[in-house]
């Protein structure tokens, strides 16, 4: 009962607010269509998402704006449904469940994904309150990015995923900034929530970017660097993490992008997962320490390395794949999808993830081979 009259108050504020002060609304529903299936485990899921979306976007004056985007997803499988709504440590409140079947199939949530004042002018930049925060350059993974990091197999990456926060950032000229912030966790303790800082600049055509974050009893120095030399973009990111009581672990990424003619679009990137191990008897000994549970770290092994191209065949169609190695143990794992413009607003699309299932005792026969099909709706409206 307190969980639905908390979801009643957030829905009245949500269209109080969309009434009295919204100039501008929009937002998107999504249809999801999932089937998964593993070989390793002989188990398989096929299941339904529904995603609404609504943003909200005011202009106080030239100087002040107030943002909020607000979720409900709806999700019906034939096993055990899972909540969409982050149980991740870096938010001082959550929506949580609206309602579940009592097989627990089918689930309803609730996301308060963004609700931010904005302050700008010529030298400051000030955001407070719920905001999507990331770091990185890298495509297969992120190091410097802990607060809310995503899969390299996830679909959907539309959104961020928004964290609690409170971030300031003073420009040191044309291309450079320093910008330091708060990121609250549960209930605002201190003991959940996190520090950054970050410098940029731009040296004759190389962006450098420094980062230092302080969170959940550890500390992390990494940089982001990314030039271009002809027509070809370069980029590295690398960070070193050090929990408290463990030791510490480094990862490394660099790559490149190449646009050819014909809106071909080349990729190709090495990662070094220093939290990982060489030996597959050895990837699951370590998946309970702080890399795993809270430093953002997906893969099991050391090196792996990927190329992908993406590639519009028709102005209304686009087409792209990836292709990801472990280099320890040769397994590799293939993406791809298929993305069709209906109209302005409406676009559909068919995306699976294949991994290679002929090899046992490697880290992507472990994954469950997923076909997704897609629909997107996007609506905007004005108020003046």
């Amino acid at each position: 009962m307190m969980l639905l009259n908390r979801s009643f108050f957030i829905i009245t504020l949500w269209a109080f607010g969309t009434q009295v002060f919204a100039s501008d609304w929009g937002g998107h529903s999504k249809l999801f269509l999932n089937s998964e299936s593993s070989s390793s485990h002989g188990s398989s899921q096929d299941g339904v998402v529904l995603m609404q979306r609504l943003n909200v976007a005011q202009s106080l004056s030239e100087k002040w704006q107030v943002n909020a985007a607000y979720e409900f997803i709806a999700n019906k499988t034939n096993s055990n449904a899972t909540t969409i709504d982050p149980t991740q440590p870096y938010r001082a409140f959550h929506t949580g469940k609206v309602w579940s079947s009592k097989d627990n199939k089918s689930i309803i949530n609730q996301n308060l994904d963004r609700f931010q004042i904005r302050f700008s002018n010529e030298e400051w930049r000030i955001i407070a309150g719920r905001q999507a925060i990331w770091f990185g350059v890298g495509r297969i993974s992120n190091p410097t990015d802990v607060f809310a990091p995503i899969s390299f197999i996830q679909n959907d990456k539309e959104h961020r995923i928004g964290v609690d926060a409170v971030r300031i950032s003073h420009s040191l000229g044309e291309l450079s900034d320093i910008e330091f912030g708060l990121v609250f966790g549960d209930k605002f303790k201190t003991e959940n929530s996190a520090f950054f800082s970050k410098i940029r600049t731009n040296i004759e055509n190389w962006d450098i970017e420094g980062i230092f974050i302080d969170f959940l009893d550890a500390t992390l120095v990494g940089a982001n660097i990314q030039t271009n030399w002809a027509g070809i973009g370069f980029f590295t990111e690398m960070a070193e993490t050090k929990p408290m009581g463990e030791d510490p672990y480094f990862r490394l990424n660099f790559g490149a992008t190449a646009m050819l003619q014909n809106e071909v679009i080349l990729n190709g990137e090495f990662h070094y997962n220093g939290a990982g191990e060489r030996d597959y008897e050895e990837y699951f000994s370590s998946l309970d320490s702080f890399s795993f549970t809270n430093g953002g770290v997906w893969y099991l092994a050391k090196e792996y390395a990927s190329l992908g191209f993406s590639v519009a065949p028709h102005p209304l169609w686009q087409i792209s794949s990836d292709v990801i190695l472990n280099i320890n143990d040769q397994s590799f794992l293939v993406s791809g999808g298929l993305e069709h413009s209906i109209a302005d607003e409406l676009s559909a699309g068919i995306y699976a993830v294949i991994p290679n299932a002929r090899k046992t005792g490697t880290e992507f026969t472990e994954y469950p081979r997923s076909v997704q099909a897609n629909m997107r709706f996007y609506f905007c409206l004005l108020y003046t």
